[in-house]
């Protein structure tokens, strides 16, 4: 659970458990990263890949059959929300044999997801 407070030029983000502060000048931000940022909350705003990136945040590597059977979709739908996650490069794919296992590739939406389920 994060407070959020803005002052002038700066916001702080100030987590309840006192681990973590971070500090940001507004002015250092540019727009294009704003919409980057924006793109990709928009891939994560879906309860199954959000249900996926928790199981992959969990269990470090996952292919479609294991998330199918989490999530008790078809595998053609799984496959398109990792295609999803892929494309916008939140997750990664490693073959092995015939299969893929995937895997979180972005840090700082692993760092994110773990503020999510705290």
């Amino acid at each position: 659970m994060f407070l959020v407070s803005s002052y002038s030029l700066l916001i702080y983000i100030i987590s309840i458990d006192q681990r973590e502060v971070i500090i940001i000048n507004i002015d250092d931000i540019k727009k294009e990263d704003l919409e980057e940022k924006a793109e990709m909350l928009k891939v994560l705003a879906h309860p199954s890949r959000l249900c996926i990136l928790f199981k992959l945040l969990k269990v470090g590597e996952s292919n479609v059959t294991n998330m199918q059977h989490c999530l008790s979709e078809p595998q053609s739908t799984v496959s398109q929300h990792i295609a999803k996650l892929k494309s916008a490069g939140i997750i990664e794919g490693k073959r092995n044999g015939t299969e893929i296992n995937y895997r979180i590739h972005n840090k700082e939406i692993e760092k994110l997801l773990k503020v999510l389920i705290s």
